[in-house]
């Protein structure tokens, strides 16, 4: 028979890691579950299933330290199978709004303390010829407007996990990313949303006020809140279902986007050319509205413009006379505008 593989997941208080957790005890794994709080432990090892609940703080290395060491202790001599970064915040608000306070914050959760993790149990994880995985967002692919911090931690996020991934090849480690969009959990609370920015337009300066206008701060606040009825799924076992592929599946994808927002829209505006995605974002924010806002004639890029109005007929045109068929034509034309179009945003 063969042994029970053990994974060590951060962040397993409440959602995605708790769920990870106990969905993979279920499935017969050893589960070393990080939890930030007491209660957490407590809550966790009441589970069905081998778990074992280690209170864990990702931004200090001598907790983490100490959580490597008790995960050494269920390895008893094997390797560790597979790690879930999962422990991570989302702060809001704007650039010229949110505190810095915050964004160290968010990066010593969301960037140092996966990296932290990661070092420190790197040995039993190349001992096993694991597997990482790391817990982004679609927002490390698409940045948002408003939430500049959490896009920046994990953009962060993609990138250290591309080079980890490059330099764990050789070892048989593979490194995996859940790139999750919008879902109805506790990280995506509306009166939370509100709290933060409230505190935030308290504190701006007079002058940042009136370019802004409190209208900013109420719009912003509903085009949050009709987003998450709109696009945020209550499936939340999707993502979880992400997780378990990248442990279990045998050949692994590196990147999962989870859930229609982030597979069917965010993932593909992220692709689109600059003009085109700004220019959707702008319409999905349209209660977000500055009185320092200018007017801006239109059309703004006129080149685009003549790009597509009059260099796509003319070289489909000219195609055709070299007996290419309308369909060819039509189709390479549209794919060289595009492309150019890209290059040009």
């Amino acid at each position: 028979m063969a042994a029970t593989k053990i994974v060590a997941i951060t962040g397993c208080d409440s959602g995605f890691g708790r769920e990870a957790a106990k969905t993979l005890a279920e499935k017969g794994w050893s589960v070393v579950a990080g939890c930030f709080t007491a209660d957490g432990v407590k809550s966790i090892e009441a589970e069905k299933g081998t778990i074992k609940g280690v209170q864990v703080d990702v931004t200090n290395d001598k907790s983490v330290v100490e959580f490597a060491k008790q995960v050494e202790e269920v390895c008893n001599g094997r390797g560790l199978h597979g790690l879930i970064n999962n422990a991570g915040i989302a702060p809001t608000g704007f650039v010229e709004w949110a505190p810095l306070e915050d964004l160290q914050k968010a990066m010593d959760i969301n960037v140092y303390g996966q990296i932290r993790t990661t070092k420190a149990l790197c040995p039993l994880i190349r001992k096993a010829q694991g597997r990482i995985v790391n817990v982004s967002s679609i927002c490390g692919r698409y940045a948002f407007g408003g939430a500049p911090w959490y896009s920046c931690t994990k953009f962060a996020v993609e990138g250290w996990t591309d080079s980890l991934r490059r330099e764990m090849r050789p070892f048989g480690v593979t490194v995996h990313l859940v790139e999750p969009g919008f879902f109805k959990t506790s990280m995506v609370s509306i009166e939370q949303y509100s709290k933060a920015l409230d505190g935030q337009w308290a504190a701006l300066t007079d002058e940042t006020k009136k370019a802004y206008g409190e209208q900013s701060l109420t719009g912003y606040v509903q085009n949050i809140k009709d987003q998450v009825e709109m696009l945020a799924d209550p499936d939340t076992t999707k993502v979880v279902t992400a997780m378990v592929r990248a442990l279990e599946d045998r050949f692994a994808k590196v990147r999962y986007p989870v859930g229609g927002s982030a597979r069917f829209l965010f993932l593909t505006m992220s692709h689109l050319p600059v003009w085109i995605a700004d220019g959707l974002s702008a319409g999905m924010n349209q209660k977000y509205n500055p009185d320092g806002t200018v007017s801006r004639a239109l059309p703004r890029r006129l080149d685009l413009v003549a790009l597509w109005l009059v260099g796509v007929p003319t070289v489909a045109a000219g195609l055709c006379k070299l007996d290419f068929s309308t369909f060819v034509a039509t189709s390479a034309s549209t794919v060289l505008a595009w492309c150019l179009s890209w290059s040009m945003s």
